[in-house]
């Protein structure tokens, strides 16, 4: 895959776009390319088979029926806030490039820990987390949620903020 163009995310965009979400014909159900750290494609419910299929075949996990499947694109050096979710376990699979990921008990970031291409790791609810791209270039996880109560599934709300990069705290 080629989706390193440091100065161009525009570019970036359109070849994740053609390449992992037309091609594999995946269709969305929200997207914001607006995000300081990158952007994020979510999926529709009912593409969860093909979704688990093309990106998670090796996942060794229970899944539930409702897994919220999405990517998260990072630019260069850019990453999320610190941040937990009461509702929600992530399980984060690298497609592109290196990340760098944290996660623990408490509200200070502590060391990243480096995932490569093909790699899987996960946040569990309530753990303080904070991960993004290296800074050697872009890079794309394939995110599911695994909603801890399916009575009451997360969303883009179930995010409290602890520091930022961006001021958004």
């Amino acid at each position: 895959m080629h989706f390193d163009d440091p100065d161009d995310k525009w570019a970036v965009l359109r070849a994740i776009k053609d390449e992992l979400i037309l091609k594999k014909g995946l269709v969305m159900d929200d997207v914001d390319e607006q995000k300081p750290w990158g952007a994020y494609y979510r999926f529709v419910l009912s593409e969860k088979e093909k979704f688990l299929e093309l990106f998670y075949k090796d996942l060794d996990v229970d899944v539930p029926d409702n897994i919220s499947p999405k990517f998260l694109v990072f630019a260069p050096g850019k990453k999320i806030s610190l941040q937990y979710h009461e509702r929600r376990d992530e399980i984060w699979k690298v497609l592109h490039g290196e990340v760098e990921a944290y996660y623990g008990e408490g509200d200070e970031l502590g060391e990243y820990k480096t995932y490569k291409e093909g790699e899987t790791f996960k946040y569990p609810a309530l753990a303080r987390h904070k991960g993004g791209a290296s800074a050697k270039g872009w890079a794309i996880v394939a995110e599911i949620w695994k909603h801890t109560d399916q009575n009451n599934l997360s969303t883009e709300e179930d995010n409290t903020r602890i520091s930022d990069d961006f001021g958004r705290v």
